[in-house]
Parts: C-alpha cells; sequence; structure tokens
C-alpha cells in the first residue's frame, strides 16, 4: 500500500525529539499512524494535570473526586499494561489512585513552599507560533506559567515514577522543551528572556523512601540555550519535510527498530522482534 504524506502544517516538541532519536521511529509513528496507544502512564499524567488546574484555576473543589472517577473509568475499561517484551500486567487500581491523592494533597503545598504568594498566569497556554526560516509551525501546550516576586516561570509538568535518572538528565534535547516554551511565550509577548525562568515540575508515583513526591527541576534557558534549541528544531523539521526514515538503532528500545523481544498474547510467550 501506498502511503501518500499529507503537506504539513506543525510540528510539536514530542514529534521533533521522536524524529531526533529516529526518523524511521517518526516515520512509523507519525506518517504511518502506527502509534502506541494511550497507557496508564499517558492517562494518569493527563487527568492529574487536569486536575491540577480545576483546582488552581477553576477553584473546583471536587478536582480530586473527578480524577479518581475518571481513572477508575479508564482502568476497567483497560485492565491491564501491556508493555513491549513483557507479559500483561494487571493494573492496581487502589495503588494508582492512591498515587495519584498523593501527588495532587502535596503538590499545592509544594508550591505554596517554592513560590509563596505566587499568581498564576495560565494553565495549558497553547502556542502555535512559525519555526524561524521555516514554513511549519510549532505547537505546543504550556502546562503552567506563574509569576513569582519579578521573575515568570515557565512550568512544565512530569509525572514519573521515581526521581529522573542521570540518563534522562543528561539528554540535552529532552530538556529542551521547556526552552523552546520560553523562547517562542518571550517573542510572543516581547518580554525580556531574562525575566522569564524554566523548570520541570516532577509529579513522582512511587518515590523512594526519604525522595519527596514532588521535585523541581529547574533549567538553564539563556540567550545561547535558546538559539541552540531553535537551531535543533529548524534541523528536525527540516529533516522530517525531506523524508528521512534513517533507523538509529542504537536510540532505540522498544520501537520498530529495536531488537528487544516481542510478547504474544496468543502464544503466551516471546518470540523475535
Amino acid at each position: 500500500m501506498q502511503i501518500i504524506e499529507q503537506p504539513r502544517q506543525h510540528i510539536s516538541f514530542s514529534e521533533a525529539y521522536t524524529f531526533s532519536k529516529c526518523p524511521y521511529n517518526h516515520y512509523t509513528q507519525y506518517v504511518l499512524k502506527q502509534r502506541s496507544e494511550e497507557t496508564i502512564y499517558t492517562k494518569f499524567g493527563t487527568l492529574m494535570g487536569r486536575a491540577i488546574e480545576d483546582k488552581k484555576k477553576n477553584l473546583h473543589e471536587d478536582a480530586w473526586k473527578e480524577f479518581e472517577n475518571k481513572l477508575c473509568e479508564w482502568i476497567d475499561a483497560n485492565p491491564h499494561i501491556i508493555r513491549e517484551g513483557k507479559a500483561p500486567e494487571l493494573i492496581d487500581k487502589d495503588e494508582w489512585i492512591e498515587a495519584g491523592r498523593k501527588i495532587y494533597n502535596e503538590v499545592f503545598v509544594f508550591l505554596d513552599k517554592e513560590f509563596p504568594g505566587y499568581q498564576v498566569l495560565e494553565f495549558e497556554f497553547p502556542i502555535y507560533e512559525d519555526v524561524p526560516e521555516h514554513h511549519l509551525k510549532f505547537k505546543g501546550y504550556v502546562d503552567f506559567i506563574i509569576k513569582h516576586e519579578d521573575k515568570i516561570w515557565i512550568l512544565d509538568f512530569k509525572t514519573t515514577k521515581k526521581m529522573w535518572d542521570a540518563e534522562t538528565l543528561s539528554d540535552t534535547e529532552k530538556l529542551y522543551q521547556v526552552t523552546l516554551y520560553k523562547k517562542f511565550f518571550c517573542d510572543m509577548f516581547e518580554i525580556d528572556p531574562k525575566d522569564v525562568e524554566t523548570a520541570y515540575l516532577l509529579l513522582k508515583r512511587a518515590p523512594w523512601k526519604d525522595e519527596p513526591i514532588i521535585e523541581i527541576v529547574k533549567t538553564t534557558s539563556g540567550k545561547v540555550k535558546m538559539n541552540n534549541c531553535i537551531e535543533w528544531l529548524k534541523e528536525q523539521s527540516e529533516g522530517i519535510q525531506a523524508g528521512i526514515r534513517v533507523k538509529k538503532t542504537n536510540t532505540c528500545k522498544f520501537c520498530s527498530c529495536g531488537s528487544a523481544p516481542k510478547w504474544s498474547p496468543k502464544k503466551k510467550s516471546w518470540g523475535k522482534k
């Protein structure tokens, strides 16, 4: 079957990052549309972000209950975790609900302590701006924008099991996300980048015993880094437009380029990928 690629209008950070790690994986996900179905991890993160926004922005006192009900509904309809190379695992509903409850209760306390007296400016702020020297638009949504003292903070929520490991923290491209948000946000409103800070807010489902449930990872986002981010974004945009589909097997663990064995539900065994 011939795949007819449609003219592209925009690019997101996640798409650019996927392409940078493996163009062929990008091709299977964004051209062939063979993307992974929604998982408990992505659903949990989406619902948690929505609950935090509903409570803080809309002052909705039942935001937690809404989170709990929606997550229970999803788990009832999707009771298993299915991962490449592993047998299906039954989701422990109580465990996930309790993890959500701890994050929800702790995140507002953390924000008040880290940014006392902060002002909420935006939740899920949309960005749809031109990629410099390219016809594509950059599309994204900034989770949380606040003002604290004389600084504006661009915060991105990341739900995770525990603290980020050294590999994640050293992945320069992965950390480009909030810097790109800052670059476009400042351009949109003609704000001096020196007045804007960036960080990731880690919301941990199962932290170690002495590890905090909420942790902030502040990132540098000066002029040089913002320029590097834009050049990186332009490079990925041009590669995608050129139709590059090279397999980078050294960066693929569980995508179609990798070598991990695949679990067969019918045979109930592992086979070759």
